[in-house]
């Protein structure tokens, strides 16, 4: 399953883009694991509502580091503490575009 995801969010550095080629994926749980934990920075609620636009889509919503995922999540929290529920959906429509 974790290697469904890492093809899926395009977690492969090896993998050339537009090239079809067999990908080598993590043989074990724990690669797959430590190979998602330092390439795969998306927060699962922007993943469950773009993963159905495909590939591109969830590039998109990627973050490029930790860091960056972290302060995204600071910023939703904030909003959410203190904002109505309309300007939640906003926030969350702007995340998905």
């Amino acid at each position: 399953m974790l290697q469904a995801l890492i093809l899926e969010l395009g977690c492969l550095p090896s993998v050339a883009k537009g090239k079809f080629s067999i990908p080598q994926l993590p043989a074990t749980l724990r690669q797959a694991k430590l190979l998602l934990k330092s390439h795969a920075f998306i927060n699962v609620r922007d993943y469950l509502a773009v993963r159905e636009q495909g590939q591109a889509a969830l590039q998109g919503v990627m973050h490029p580091n930790r860091k960056s995922l972290v302060k995204a999540r600071s910023v939703y929290t904030t909003i959410a503490r203190s904002s109505s529920p309309a300007t939640m959906d906003s926030y969350i429509l702007l995340l998905a575009i």
